[in-house]
């Protein structure tokens, strides 16, 4: 995988999500049922969790970046029931993805978004009050994503895996996670 961004993934707005990031989240959730991945990308996060022994897992993408097995088509615009969805969304779509992932999925949503969504909007305030699929967990990485397909530090986020989980009735779990040193590659 190229380090450097291609124009077309910047303008498409292709963060690659490093392997960490979601043996992170593996680390602290699991997903039951189905696990679709509706942002796939070159595969990343589809990848770690065939590792992890996940079998049924679905790829999507409105792109096709090369990866297989990836079904092309619109999250966006899918009926497509499943038990959990795991995605790092496109920017200026997540809170369409989240809106989306709560009519399709049975159990549990894992977005990667900014840290400062909690403070920029409204919205997510909405879905931690959320009875039927409330906000369960924020899983803050307190240093800047690498993004794989990325070189340098010019796009480094503070991100966090934000999970909701239908009938969750507990308050918001927040668990910062920093890591030593991780090589680029992992």
């Amino acid at each position: 995988m190229s380090k450097v961004m291609s124009d077309f993934e910047r303008e498409k707005g292709l963060f690659c999500t490093p392997r960490h990031i979601t043996r992170a989240l593996l680390k602290r959730e699991e997903f039951p049922g189905l696990v679709w991945e509706p942002a796939a990308g070159k595969g990343d996060i589809v990848r770690v969790l065939l590792e992890w022994g996940y079998r049924d897992v679905l790829a999507s993408d409105i792109y096709d970046w090369g990866f297989q097995p990836c079904e092309i088509k619109d999250f966006l615009k899918s009926a497509t029931r499943v038990g959990s969805i795991i995605t790092n969304p496109p920017y200026d779509l997540k809170w369409q993805f989240l809106t989306q992932a709560k009519k399709l999925a049975a159990s549990k949503i894992a977005l990667l978004l900014p840290l400062d969504t909690e403070y920029r909007s409204p919205f997510l305030r909405y879905h931690e009050s959320d009875a039927a699929f409330p906000w369960k967990a924020l899983y803050a990485f307190v240093q800047g994503v690498p993004w794989a397909n990325v070189d340098g530090t010019w796009g480094r986020f503070l991100v966090g895996w934000h999970v909701f989980e239908r009938g969750y009735t507990g308050n918001v779990i927040r668990e910062k996670i920093a890591f030593d040193r991780v090589p680029r590659s992992a």
